[in-house]
């Protein structure tokens, strides 16, 4: 181990002898004792002895030396002290002064790898002759394997000079200057090095030729100082300056070769650094070898530190990531599996879990030192960061195939947003008959359950080799029924383990999760009692503990009450968690925020975060997707991006299930420019989207009436994207055929997803919705024998039906011409609620209320035949059945008062309307410390928009505009918004009171700006968005505006949409015939093309009855007819008795009108110009002279 302490002394090419050498050296730095004085062998003059003080300085006398010249010294002991070994250290000051006696010598061929040689000219050590002083020379100091480099002899001065300077100061020498500016760039702290201060520094040493007088470390500290620095530009920097900054540093390690020798711990270093260079220039085969060559060295010199060795190989991977192709870096990992492959591949189990428990827990044990997690975490990133991976692995060795492949999924799957490669790889794999390890599929298959593709987990799983007696293939079986909420398998499964005597925590979970997710609380706690049983008294202590409940099994038990809504159950267990010491967790309060939601109470799901907060228990993500995921049934897509954005201040990455629920809001409240937003922003941050994704982008579609053809082309494009279609995906393509009357396609897709349920692998069943909407569509075609036959199927399969299957017949009824449909649909009702099981009650997800579902359609039908005392009676009957009032219904009465004209019971029945309003509408807040500054905008704040029309139509009816400006004036003052029906109501009101100016000016200053603004703002689409908020500008939340509730529109309005959209579309036959590559691979293109020319309540726009009654009045006061245009609504004119001045007077006043509206509001006086056209070329001469001509005969 000295072996480098004395290369960094000696020359040993020039001193043979060390041993011998050293021993004179030590002679030579021991004291010289003064035995003569300086002029002892000189003659001198006889001089006479003096006394006392005299004497004594003769004997005291001291010679004067020169420091820097000590050559002038006579005094043989001085000149000892001064040489290369005195005590005082001197010899920098006199190694000058040896001549250059060497000869150049060739450089040694020290490394293999055939680098530049550094020469350096030998210093020759004589101990006699000539002696100089040497200046400007440094301080080697100790160096390992260093070959000392000689300076140029300073020219000698004059001995004369020196007798009259004894101390003469030595000016700067800029070679050491540069040198310690080196040294002090070097002494910057690591996290503020940065690259070019340091190559500056080293450049300057360069200029001044002062690289000889630099220690071998400084170099290789420089060296590893600008690698670690550099190597933090991976992720950032192009390739070509990684390489220029591998070139400097390669170069730099290039002159500092001929000084270190190979075997040394020096060279260990030295190739490790060299290795690193290369790696950042690309060059990985020769990085390789210099990685084995250093650990060759390191295994010579055991004690050296490997955390450098295993530092190359993050670079290295880094390199082949950067500067290779994909199979560049799977071949390097296989190559050097040898080195990387335990610790890729092996996981510790602690014994004490009983090896499930710890197997599959999120945070697995891992007892391999620091270094050797980094490199696994590193393999790990390169290998996410990579493009094309499975691709590569096609490319690899037969041999090597199922080892990278293991990898790969484990990869994979320790990210959540890997799972297509990971099945993607799996099928590969079992394709070419490579198959996977045991472990390794089972942690796929627990992978795709935890990120709820059941479908595919389940497939997969049904590929393993099944082992009766295997304890992780009975565990994981469990885990997928408890997910599934498949409880009869799960109880076959979890008595085999019981039987076996193998059942752990984790198996009780999961029996208790397989009745909980179907929301079976009677069940979930009758299997609760059978686990963990009561202590009794009366019976002795059992031999062996009893198992205990874990936090995991109160956590099932309290997801079986959010299923149910159960608030009370929730709290009482709750409590129960609390007595046993299991303090409240995230994933409680998600699960009781899931309770609230499933409830419909806002309210308490706020109340509950802002406790959150409160107590300091964090959220997560699943915090805020159960909250957007309650606003979206809610159809309040405005507040739920604001919790969106909120949740992202708070520094959670969206996932692709948060992300769904902003789609989904945004969908459920046909807001279709926010729905696409959300996808594109999913596609922007390569978030993977999956068949959830897809149904809810084919739900805008079959909501807003797309063609069918357009439909079943994006259902057969799933298979093209690695997309198996679920249940959900063919009662969505069900739907859609039904709605274009197409029931043999509807009934061949039921029968195709009936197939696919018989096998369990699927993951399909035939669900109440699918069986519904097949019955619902033979019911609108009026085959309702065919009907009747699905109904009674539905029954047979032991599936219940709903209350919306319910709504769907009773609809049926409703709008049956035959005269007895209203009586058949009351009875059926009186049926229904007088039935034993009461399954249907439970609303659906997004209603409030079942009893709702079942009146309403009834309530509105009875509401159009104008008999608001049958309205009366169901609304009675409903409430006497312990239904609370909705807003549906009782806008369904308001509009039956309104049609038959009973305004005082509209009047009086409004307030409580209005507080109904207000309720469902009061703000949340959901900011943390917010004193209802968030909150200040209520939630769905357009939700009495269909109410308002109504009554706005009830007031000017009955002439009772104060009122209508009264209840106007409250609605701002509560925050309530409104739509454009609104205002095109407050127009045609205004003509009944004569207000023509007014009527005009609301549609040239509220209706058409935001009809040009939103026109404009639908037809703008980013598909790379940086956020997926439609609402970050203010002003969009007036100029986007949400659907009613389905129960105030139903099938027959979006079938009208529908053939309205298939009208606008024919000109172009197939759109896919005419599309490029890229648009055919854009599946939400047609909805951007469709929500264009769409017709909903998304689009602000004169309505047909008012551009009707204002070409009205512009005929009128073109024609003259003044009286009559400020009265457009009487429907007979009246016989005129006024004098002819007096209706000279009126043409001329109603002629100044006209050209006062043309002039004051040109946009609406040219919208109506236009419907006049249309009217002309759809009605011809005589119709329209009939319709709009009728007063204009004088």
């Amino acid at each position: 181990m000295l072996e480098p302490v004395f290369n960094s002394l000696f020359n040993v090419h020039n001193i043979p002898h060390s041993s011998t050498f050293n021993a004179a050296a030590r002679s030579m730095t021991r004291a010289t004792r003064k035995t003569v004085s300086r002029d002892f062998f000189s003659p001198q003059p006889r001089r006479v002895r003096e006394k006392g003080k005299g004497r004594a300085t003769d004997f005291q006398e001291e010679h004067e030396c020169s420091s820097s010249h000590p050559s002038l010294c006579r005094e043989w002991s001085c000149l000892t002290r001064h040489s290369p070994w005195c005590s005082k250290r001197h010899q920098f000051l006199m190694i000058n002064e040896f001549p250059d006696s060497s000869p150049r010598k060739p450089p040694l061929k020290r490394i293999s790898s055939g680098l530049r040689r550094y020469s350096s000219r030998r210093m020759s050590l004589r101990l006699t002759g000539q002696r100089r002083h040497a200046s400007g020379i440094p301080d080697l100091g100790t160096s390992a394997s260093v070959d000392t480099a000689p300076s140029h002899p300073e020219t000698e001065e004059k001995e004369s000079d020196i007798n009259f300077l004894p101390f003469r100061p030595i000016p700067p020498d800029p070679r050491l200057l540069s040198v310690s500016s080196l040294t002090d760039a070097l002494s910057v702290p690591t996290e503020k090095a940065d690259s070019w201060n340091l190559w500056k520094a080293y450049s300057l040493v360069a200029e001044e030729d002062a690289l000889y007088l630099t220690r071998v470390d400084v170099f290789l500290s420089l060296a590893e100082r600008m690698l670690d620095s550099t190597e933090q530009l991976y992720r950032t920097a192009s390739k070509d300056e990684l390489r220029s900054w591998g070139d400097r540093i390669y170069r730099l390690l290039e002159y500092t070769s001929s000084r270190i020798t190979p075997s040394s711990p020096f060279g260990y270093r030295h190739r490790c650094l060299f290795a690193r260079s290369c790696c950042l220039r690309g060059q990985l085969d020769e990085a390789r070898t210099l990685l084995h060559e250093a650990q060759r060295i390191q295994k010579r010199w055991p004690s050296l530190s490997i955390l450098e060795f295993y530092n190359v190989y993050e670079q290295l991977l880094l390199s082949a990531r950067i500067h290779g192709p994909p199979k560049a870096l799977l071949s390097l990992i296989a190559d050097e599996w040898g080195v990387m492959g335990d610790v890729l591949t092996h996981i510790h189990i602690p014994a004490a879990l009983n090896m499930t428990d710890g197997l599959w827990k999120s945070k697995i044990v891992d007892d391999h030192p620091l270094h050797l997690q980094r490199l696994k975490k590193s393999v790990y990133n390169a290998l996410l960061s990579t493009d094309h991976t499975v691709s590569a692995w096609k490319e690899l060795g037969k041999d090597v195939q199922q080892r990278i492949g293991d990898l790969l999924i484990r990869v994979f799957c320790s990210h959540h947003n890997r799972w297509i490669p990971a099945y993607e790889l799996f099928k590969l794999m079992y394709e070419r008959n490579c198959l996977p390890d045991r472990i390794v599929h089972l942690v796929l298959v627990r992978y795709l359950v935890k990120q709820k593709l059941m479908r595919l987990a389940k497939h997969a799983f049904s590929l393993v080799i099944a082992e009766p007696l295997d304890k992780p293939y009975l565990s994981t079986a469990l885990y997928i029924c408890g997910q599934d909420g498949d409880h009869e398998r799960a109880e076959d499964i979890f008595q085999k383990l019981e039987e076996q005597d193998m059942v752990t925590r984790e198996d009780r979970s999961n029996i208790l999760s397989a009745y909980s997710e179907n929301g079976l609380v009677r069940e979930t706690l009758d299997v609760w009692n059978r686990l963990f049983p009561a202590d009794d008294p009366s019976e002795l202590p059992p031999a062996f503990p009893k198992p205990q409940p874990d936090p995991y099994s109160y956590i099932a038990v309290l997801n079986a009450f959010a299923k149910r809504g159960d608030i009370d159950g929730l709290n009482r267990w709750l409590g129960r968690m609390t007595n046993a010491r299991i303090h409240s967790s995230t994933y409680t309060f998600n699960l009781t925020f899931e309770a609230f939601a499933n409830n419909g109470d806002i309210k308490s799901i706020g109340l509950g975060l802002q406790q959150m907060y409160k107590v300091g228990v964090p959220r997560d993500v699943v915090t805020y997707t159960t909250i957007i995921s309650a606003l979206a049934k809610k159809r309040d897509p405005i507040t739920a991006e604001k919790v969106f954005k909120q949740a992202l201040d708070e520094g959670i990455k969206p996932d692709r299930v948060m992300i769904n629920a902003l789609m989904s809001a945004h969908c459920e409240a046909g807001s279709w420019k926010g729905a696409i937003k959300a996808f594109d922003y999913m596609a922007a941050k390569k978030v993977l989207p999956a068949v959830d994704t897809y149904n809810i982008l084919l739900e805008c579609y079959v909501a807003i009436g797309a063609p069918l053809k357009v439909i079943m082309a994006l259902f057969a494009k799933l298979e093209t994207l690695l997309i198996e279609p679920d249940q959900y995906t063919y009662s969505l393509a069900i739907l859609a055929a039904c709605d274009n009357g197409q029931m043999s396609l509807a009934r061949r897709l039921f029968s195709r997803m009936d197939a696919l349920a018989d096998t369990w692998a699927n993951h399909i069943r035939v669900t109440v919705y699918a069986m519904t909407i097949i019955m619902s569509g033979y019911l609108r075609s009026g085959h309702h024998g065919r009907a009747k036959r699905v109904y009674d199927d539905m029954l047979a399969r032991g599936i219940n039906p709903n209350s919306v299957t319910f709504m769907e017949i009773i609809r049926s009824y409703s709008f049956d011409r035959r005269g007895n449909g209203l009586d058949l649909a009351e009875e059926f009702i009186k049926e229904i609620t007088a039935m034993e099981s009461r399954a249907w009650t439970q609303p659906p997800q997004g209603a409030t209320s079942s009893m709702d579902l079942i009146y309403a359609p009834l309530m509105w039908a009875y509401s159009r035949q104008k008999k608001p005392e049958d309205v009366e009676r169901l609304f009675k009957n409903m409430v006497d059945s312990g239904a609370e009032p909705t807003l549906g219904t009782t806008t369904a009465l308001l509009d039956a008062y309104r049609r038959s004209g009973n305004y005082a019971a509209a009047e009086a029945l409004w307030p409580f309307i209005f507080e109904l309003g207000l309720k469902a509408s009061e703000p949340v807040s959901f900011a943390k410390g917010d004193d209802h500054e968030a909150g200040s905008r209520r939630m769905q704040s357009d939700i009495l928009c269909v109410p308002l029309s109504i009554y706005i139509d009830v007031l000017s009816r009955s002439e009772k505009f104060d009122a209508l400006a009264t209840v106007w004036k409250s609605f701002q003052n509560e925050g309530l918004t409104f739509n454009s029906h609104n205002y095109n109501h407050l127009a045609v009101a205004f003509t009944r009171v004569g207000e023509v100016e007014r009527a005009f000016e609301i549609l040239e200053t509220v209706v058409l700006p935001y009809q040009q603004k939103y026109a404009s703002f639908r037809r703008g689409r980013d598909r790379s968005p940086k956020t997926p908020l439609l609402f970050d500008d203010e002003a969009m939340l007036q100029e986007t505006i949400r659907q009613p509730e389905d129960n105030l529109t139903g099938p027959r309005s979006r079938r009208n949409l529908l053939t309205f959209n298939v009208r606008r579309v024919k000109p172009i036959p197939d759109f896919y015939e005419y599309a490029t590559e890229e648009e055919r691979a854009d599946m939400a293109l047609p909805l951007h093309l469709l929500h264009q020319i769409s017709p909903g309540w998304t689009v602000w726009a004169p309505h047909q009855v008012t551009l009707t009654i204002f070409l009205l009045i512009m005929i009128r006061l073109r024609e003259g007819l003044l009286t009559e245009a400020l009265n457009v609504h009487k429907v007979t004119a009246q016989h005129d008795t006024r004098s002819r001045e007096d209706i000279i007077n009126e043409r001329a006043q109603a002629k100044g009108l006209y050209e006062a509206l043309r002039q004051q509001y040109p946009n609406t006086s040219s919208q109506v110009m236009q419907f006049e056209s249309r009217e002309h070329a759809r009605l011809g001469v005589s119709g329209f002279r009939r319709k709009y001509m009728e007063f204009v005969s004088r």
